[in-house]
């Protein structure tokens, strides 16, 4: 899906009484708003900041970048600018950068389809949460870049399938 990654939770009801319905009805609505709060949280909390790089772990292009910017700043009287920060392994959530995919991570309850809906919202341009999330190929400048996957709304999802059934427990009342 280009944009982003989201994940669709429905649930279905097969009795005809009113009032089973409406209390099946209220508990669904609850119960999967808070699942998707909760798949939120433990996706933005999965994701951390990277520790700097240290100027000998530094790729040459990046290191002669961060020099440049360090000369141009004691030119100009400004503080030393930061380094570079260390991506996060593949496989494991991304770390922060920016802090705008983190921002950008969003719940809903989508009256019509009856679920909830949990993931970022779509960029302007680029693909980058999807691409991080499965993995995939980007364009920077004139190279291509391939980037392993960085899941981080499947196993926030899969944190939350394992709370799900307590969830649901005594959820309906009439």
């Amino acid at each position: 899906m280009a944009g982003g990654s989201f994940i669709n939770m429905k649930t279905v009801t097969f009795f005809n009484d009113k009032k089973v319905l409406a209390a099946t009805s209220k508990a669904q609505r609850t119960n999967l708003a808070k699942s998707g709060a909760f798949v939120r949280i433990v996706a933005r909390r999965s994701m951390k900041k990277g520790r700097m790089l240290r100027p000998d772990e530094m790729e040459p292009s990046q290191r002669r970048a961060w020099e440049t910017r360090v000369a141009i700043a004691r030119r100009q009287g400004k503080p030393k600018p930061q380094r570079p920060r260390k991506s996060s392994a593949p496989g494991s959530p991304p770390h922060v950068r920016s802090g705008q995919l983190k921002k950008r991570l969003f719940f809903g309850w989508d009256t019509g389809a009856r679920s909830v809906v949990v993931g970022p919202a779509k960029y302007r341009r680029g693909t980058a949460p999807s691409v991080l999330e499965y993995g995939g190929t980007v364009k920077y400048g004139k190279k291509s870049y391939r980037v392993q996957p960085r899941p981080y709304m499947k196993p926030a999802l899969n944190e939350e399938l394992k709370r799900m059934p307590r969830r649901w427990r005594n959820s309906i009342k009439g």
